[in-house]
């Protein structure tokens, strides 16, 4: 999840300590209803970071895919920050220096969380109490409150709704045609797909350069250009789907098969050439807007079985998901990637035909533009998505480390 704070305007100290209560409340409150609505089957942790500064709102989804973004610095680090197996609130060395707390150092950021007493002592500092005050008593109202909340819901959904039938249906290709509207937990799409994760590198230097220079319009409008090209080349020209974009990153699968099954091998080759494409159509981006130049597009590519639903209530409160192994590799795989290349994780290799395990024996392979995948593995009946770029074409090459 990624919360954001504005107010009060005025104060960013206000505004920390705001957020420092929000994140005691919403960690105690996780972790209660894991305990007392879970029937002590959920023992939930949850790790919280956080961090302060000047970043862009924006929200540029369409109908019932809203598509909301949290840019620049504060963004990414508090995401950074939030990354780790342990528990606790984690605040960067921003947020301590607003609170007039020592700087601890880029590592220890990540390993000294909040003690107890200082998320209570911060809370109620948020209410204009005493710094010295670490009575637990206002989170544990607020803990208690959002409790109560849920379990009425819970009690009201038991009344009113028949017993859940959970119906999980195979999605004959393209993927394209999911609408994502008429699905729910109880009727999921599951099927084996390959997880496509495209990463814009580079860009939060870019949003932090242009709310420096006064540019947030320039890197607006370019984002809206990026995402939207990214997204109707995945669904347009390949039969992909996105699922949502994840900060500056694509999240998308493609599948290729019938309506009872996947063919694997020809999904991981429709995905290799839907990076192609990917990577033309942001490298024509990059020739045509401007101050891009210097931005690249990290992809990874990931096999497995995958349900893909929406959560929560339709409209704007409800949330696109695919969850599953090869989502998740195909994430961790694409954040270690730089911004020429591209990469193939270990399920969709061994389930790729022999052209393909061959272009990527070596690992990541760079500037792997649709040209060079239609190059190396011949002619595909898919359009490309965009004409070559005139600027002339990087070295195509594999990746030898």
């Amino acid at each position: 999840m990624h919360a954001v704070v504005v107010t009060p305007a005025a104060s960013e100290r206000d505004r920390v300590l705001k957020a420092l209560a929000f994140a005691a409340t919403l960690k105690g409150t996780i972790e209660e209803a894991g305990r007392t609505m879970g029937g002590q089957r959920l023992s939930t942790r949850v790790r919280i970071g956080l961090d302060t500064g000047m970043a862009v709102a924006v929200n540029s989804g369409r109908g019932a895919e809203p598509e909301p973004l949290f840019l620049g610095s504060p963004a990414n680090y508090a995401a950074k920050l939030a990354e780790g197996n342990e528990p606790g609130i984690f605040m960067s060395d921003r947020v301590r220096a607003v609170l007039d707390e020592g700087a601890v150092g880029m590592v220890q950021e990540r390993r000294v969380a909040l003690t107890q007493d200082s998320q209570y002592r911060y809370a109620n500092m948020s209410q204009g109490r005493p710094s010295w005050d670490t009575n637990d008593g206002f989170t544990r109202a607020k803990v208690q409150e959002a409790l109560r909340s849920l379990q009425n819901d819970a009690a009201l959904s038991a009344v009113t709704a028949s017993e859940a039938v959970f119906h999980f249906h195979h999605h004959e290709p393209p993927l394209r045609t999911i609408r994502f509207e008429d699905l729910m937990p109880s009727r999921t799409v599951r099927m084996p797909a390959v997880s496509v994760f495209a990463d814009i590198s580079g860009f939060t230097a870019y949003v932090d350069a242009c709310i420096a220079t006064g540019r947030v319009q320039e890197m607006t409008a370019n984002l809206h250009v990026i995402r939207g090209e990214m997204a109707e080349c995945s669904r347009d020209d390949f039969g992909g789907r996105k699922v949502r974009f994840i900060g500056d990153c694509l999240h998308g699968l493609i599948a290729e098969g019938s309506r009872v099954e996947t063919d694997l091998p020809a999904s991981v080759d429709s995905a290799v050439r839907l990076a192609g494409g990917l990577r033309s159509s942001f490298d024509l981006c990059k020739t045509m807007l401007p101050g891009v130049g210097a931005l690249g597009l990290a992809i990874a590519l990931e096999l497995g079985p995958t349900p893909i639903t929406r959560l929560g209530i339709r409209g704007e409160r409800s949330v696109r998901c695919a969850s599953s192994k090869a989502v998740s590799t195909s994430e961790t795989l694409q954040s270690g990637l730089e911004g020429t290349q591209t990469a193939l994780g270990p399920d969709a290799t061994a389930a790729a035909p022999f052209r393909i395990r061959q272009l990527f024996r070596y690992g990541p392979v760079e500037n792997l533009d649709y040209e060079a995948v239609e190059t190396f593995l011949g002619g595909s009946p898919k359009v490309p998505a965009a004409p070559a770029a005139t600027s002339p074409r990087p070295e195509f090459r594999a990746h030898a480390s």
